[in-house]
């Protein structure tokens, strides 16, 4: 009996044996190559690459062959992806998901859960506040709470760097990111000179703290593939003021990773700061697709189509903003109360500027806003009540000074009306002056002849704003003057008004009536 159960197991063992599918020469073969081309792509370690190589593993999972080292190599991948997502502000937790899947299902060393422990614990580099459990109180926010478990990390990087990429990048990121909280301090130069020619290593150098423009632009010319150093080059450019260049380096990263949000918002800002405004929306709305709660997008959309003149659409974003609570607060309720004195709706423009004074303190726009919705309401005394405290933050405040001016007016106040007049036209003198220079700084930026030709006409414009509000403070504080009985300090605000065409004949009219009284 014994005999027989013995035959029938090894029957049963030699069967089970035979029915295993077995790769074919052509699945070997496959295999062989698909192998070599995963290699290569993980080698490269750009996102796009990294992506490739995922796929491949991924594909090669499903010949029956080396399932250990395929399975070693897609989390390797996953890993790196997983960091890459968080360093580019992707949010997405695809590969992320597959690492803690293969690890569950999978025997590997136990570095590899320490890798994922240290990929989860770092934080998405996102550009402002994508959604409410960016900012709350996680472990990156307060490293202590990870005290414990970094040196472990520490020592087990530590070990592997050196022999193997991924570790060595591990290892580098915790000295990037909890350097701070370390007892070792290390030379991460010296691993720039150890890897001179490998791009995974240089990249994670060149973007440990503030990008290295010079590093960054080095790595780029031996591996220009690797787009995403180019968003970290333009955050470089960016810190210089060279707009231009950083446009041209964020554009190059989008067009490869269009769903990095840092990438996104980073391209809108630079159309906003442009005053390229409808294309700064296009890039706004990119945003907001990518992260519906992304509160830095929405108000930016919200403010651009403000000065667009696009109030109720202005209106609708500020209250998409305003239902996601807890952060910006304060300046939905500004740009709330922006649109709404702008359609003549005075009432809830004044009920908006008082809840944003709660949040946004130390803000002269904010009292020179309800200053002005005052005013609009006769309400001279909370006028001019807002119109000084916004001169106590920023004393040189040109609209503060006119509707001072312009309020004393009303008030019959005569010299001091004069007064805030003539300090209005000497602060616009200077706003002119700043005009001017980003003119001549745009004018050398390296954009383009037709868009520095439209950024010249827009400024222009303004300018011209600028000298009608100038002799419009001139012409009224001579008037002003002249009321007050100061005729001296009359003529000459007269004699300057009289420079502009729009206010010519008014001005010479006044200047006859002050030559009579003196």
């Amino acid at each position: 009996m014994k005999k027989t159960s013995l035959l029938a197991l090894t029957v049963l063992f030699l069967f089970s044996c035979s029915t295993q599918p077995k790769a074919t020469p052509e699945q070997m073969a496959s295999y062989e190559k698909k192998m070599r081309e995963g290699e290569s792509l993980t080698n490269k370690a750009d996102y796009t690459s990294l992506v490739e190589a995922y796929q491949v593993y991924e594909t090669l999972l499903s010949i029956p062959m080396n399932h250990r080292q395929t399975r070693e190599k897609l989390l390797k991948t996953c890993l790196l992806l997983s960091m890459r997502q968080k360093e580019l502000g992707i949010l997405d937790e695809t590969y992320l998901n597959r690492t803690r899947t293969l690890i569950e299902s999978g025997t590997f060393p136990p570095e590899y859960r320490l890798a994922l422990e240290i990929v989860e614990a770092l934080p998405f580099k996102v550009k402002g506040i994508t959604k409410d459990t960016i900012l709350d109180e996680d472990a990156y926010t307060q490293p202590e709470k990870l005290e414990d478990k970094i040196p472990l990390w520490y020592e087990s990087m530590k070990r592997r760097s050196g022999r193997d990429l991924l570790f060595t990048y591990l290892f580098l990121t915790l000295n990037c990111e909890f350097g701070k909280i370390l007892e070792e301090k290390i030379d991460l130069h010296a691993f720039r000179d150890s890897y001179a020619t490998t791009p995974l290593v240089l990249y994670r150098l060149s973007v440990c703290g503030f990008p290295d423009q010079e590093v960054l632009e080095n790595m780029i010319e031996k591996a220009p593939y690797f787009t995403e150093a180019y968003f970290h080059l333009g955050e470089a450019f960016l810190h210089e003021g060279k707009l231009s260049k950083a446009e041209k380096a964020y554009l190059k990263a989008f067009h490869t990773i269009p769903h990095s949000t840092a990438v996104v918002i980073s391209l809108a800002n630079i159309y906003f700061i442009l005053e390229e405004l409808e294309k700064s929306i296009s890039f706004y709305d990119k945003a907001i697709t990518l992260a519906p709660e992304y509160r830095d997008a929405l108000l930016g959309k919200a403010i651009a189509l403000s000065y667009l003149g696009r109030h109720e659409e202005a209106l609708d974003t500020l209250k998409k903003l305003y239902d996601l609570g807890k952060y910006f607060l304060g300046e939905t309720h500004y740009w709330q109360a922006w649109n709404l004195r702008e359609l003549g709706r005075l009432d809830k423009a004044r009920t908006n500027i008082e809840k944003a004074k709660n949040y946004l303190i130390g803000h002269a726009e904010v009292f020179i806003l309800a200053g002005k919705t005052a005013l609009d309401g006769k309400n001279t005394a909370a006028a001019e009540e807002n119109f000084k405290e916004a001169l106590k933050i920023h004393k040189e405040n040109c609209e503060a000074l006119f509707f001072l001016g312009k309020v004393y007016a009303l008030e019959e106040n005569w010299g001091n009306s004069g007064l805030f007049y003539d300090r209005a036209s000497q602060c616009y003198l200077y706003s002119e002056a700043a005009l001017n220079e980003k003119i001549k700084e745009i004018e050398t930026s390296g954009f383009s002849p037709e868009r520095i030709h439209i950024y010249v006409l827009t400024k222009n414009n303004q300018i011209k704003q600028i000298k009608e509000k100038r002799a419009s403070s001139d012409y009224n504080g001579a008037l002003s003057y002249f009321y007050a009985g100061r005729f001296e300090d009359a003529l000459g605000l007269a004699r300057r008004a009289a420079e502009h065409p729009a206010f010519k004949t008014k001005a010479a009219t006044l200047i006859e009536q002050i030559k009579e009284k003196r």
